[in-house]
């Protein structure tokens, strides 16, 4: 059953996606090939949190639904930008206005060390 719901997988993501390529290998890698993959650099989002309802939503999107382009924003920008809709409801459909923190990036990889002590890593 596993091998069939993995051999299903393989196919639906990798072998019917022109773009995508299959590669095999352990999670664990050298730092250098997650910079050269681009998952570094690619897997963080800009999350701000309502301090209201205390969820967090990504502020990218949230400027984007304003007509803005945040994926090439910065944070201040960002908060800028989610500092003039604070009297707009908020996105959980909970509060009737949002009290913004400020974004923070936010980093999709876990950081994991090999041996006893960190610095040996």
């Amino acid at each position: 059953l596993k091998r069939n719901i993995e051999q299903a997988w393989w196919k639906k993501f990798v072998v019917e996606r022109p773009e995508c390529h299959g590669l095999e290998s352990s999670v664990i890698l050298s730092p250098k090939v997650w910079q050269a993959s681009g998952h570094v650099q690619n897997f963080v989002d800009p999350l701000v949190e309502c301090e209201g309802c205390e969820k967090r939503f990504r502020a990218d999107k949230l400027v984007e639904e304003k007509g803005f382009n945040g994926e090439a924003m910065s944070l201040d920008e960002l908060s800028t930008v989610l500092e003039e809709t604070k009297n707009e409801p908020c996105p959980c459909g909970k509060m009737k206005s949002c009290s913004w923190g400020k974004p923070k990036q936010f980093n999709l990889l876990l950081n994991t060390n090999i041996g006893p002590v960190e610095s040996d890593a």
